[in-house]
Order: C-alpha cells, then structure tokens, then sequence
C-alpha cells in the first residue's frame, strides 16, 4: 500500500486580510468582497484553513494605526502557535510603509506565520524578500 504524503501533514490554518482606501477604490479597483474571494479561493487550492478575516474599509494603508490591521496583528499574536499564514490579495493592500511592511513582517516571522501574496511572488527566500520590501516600498 502506497502512503499519501499529504496524509500525515498538519493542515495549514491561516487568516485572510483585505482593504481598499476609497469609496471608487470599492467600485472601480479591487474590492474588499473581490479581494476576499481571491484569498479565499488561493486558501481552497492550498488546503489552507481560514480561522478569521480582518479588513479595513475606506482606510489608507500609509499608516499601521488600522483597526482591521491591529485586530489582525493581536490575533497573530495571541493564537500564534494556531496561525500559520496571513494571506493577502498584495501587499498594498496590507501597506504601503516600506517601514510598516518590515515591522509587520519582522513580527509575523517572530510569531512563525508566513506572509502569503496571491498575486505576487514573495516569499522567505532571498529574492521573494527582495520583491516584498520591493513592492511594498514602490507602493
């Protein structure tokens, strides 16, 4: 009998964060429920349990004084043995600080949850770190 590697892995629990800035952001960009179904549909396809959502509605992402962002961030940190990944629809819609980005970052990697793009290449290598400060400083 053949064993299904998938079997014995622990599946992947994370929580989805969205945002736009503007009321034409909401009509004429990417909108928060199209943006939560792109991350909902990116957690479908990677087995990725979704425990919360957290989103900020007609909020800059200039600043990290968010209280979508702050709920996210004391969730992260009080469940952080149960979160495995924040994902996102890009990183401007997480922030657009590349100061911001790195202190997000730097905390959810302390915490051991992943960043998770789904429409960019970021990642915990060394050119997918690159693309993240990259994105989020040219945001």
């Amino acid at each position: 009998m053949v064993e299904d590697k998938h079997m014995n892995m622990k599946p992947k629990k994370g929580i989805i964060y969205y945002r736009v800035s503007t009321e034409d952001q909401a009509q004429f960009g990417v909108s928060l429920e199209q943006q939560k179904k792109h991350c909902q549909a990116y957690a479908d396809a990677n087995c990725i349990e979704i425990l919360r959502f957290f989103h900020d509605d007609g909020v800059s992402a200039k600043t990290a004084d968010r209280d979508g962002l702050q709920e996210l961030l004391n969730f992260c940190s009080q469940k952080s043995n149960a979160v495995d990944c924040v994902i996102v629809y890009k990183i401007d819609r997480l922030t657009r600080n590349v100061n911001d980005y790195t202190n997000i970052l730097f905390l959810l990697n302390k915490l051991g949850v992943s960043l998770i793009s789904t429409t960019e290449a970021i990642d915990s290598t060394p050119i997918g770190k690159f693309m993240g400060n990259f994105l989020a400083a040219n945001a």
